[in-house]
């Protein structure tokens, strides 16, 4: 919501209505007669997360990125510590509050 209250974009939230592995943005417009037209949505994913047999064995999660680059497996407490990270240093307002 930051980004779109930046360039002057109005938006609307509506909690609850995301994704099941993320927030997601959509882009609609209301036409001359008053119906609404979903046009693009985007949705950040900035990491996949495998789990197969080894990485249960092992109690760890391997872990790419959206680029693909592969960050190898980690714990989920070094996980959780790197999301961390990078919500706390990324630019922007910071999240404050989750959306149930």
């Amino acid at each position: 919501m930051y980004a779109l209250e930046v360039v002057g974009l109005d938006c609307v939230l509506y909690p609850g209505e995301g994704a099941f592995y993320g927030p997601k943005l959509e882009l609609v417009l209301r036409g001359a007669i008053g119906r609404d037209w979903q046009c693009d949505m985007l949705q950040a994913v900035p990491y996949l997360l495998v789990l197969g047999d080894r990485e249960i064995a092992n109690n760890e999660i391997a872990v790419h990125t959206q680029s693909g680059d592969d960050l190898g497996t980690m714990s989920i407490d070094d996980l959780i510590a790197r999301l961390q990270q990078g919500i706390e240093t990324r630019p922007g307002e910071a999240v404050t509050s989750r959306v149930a």
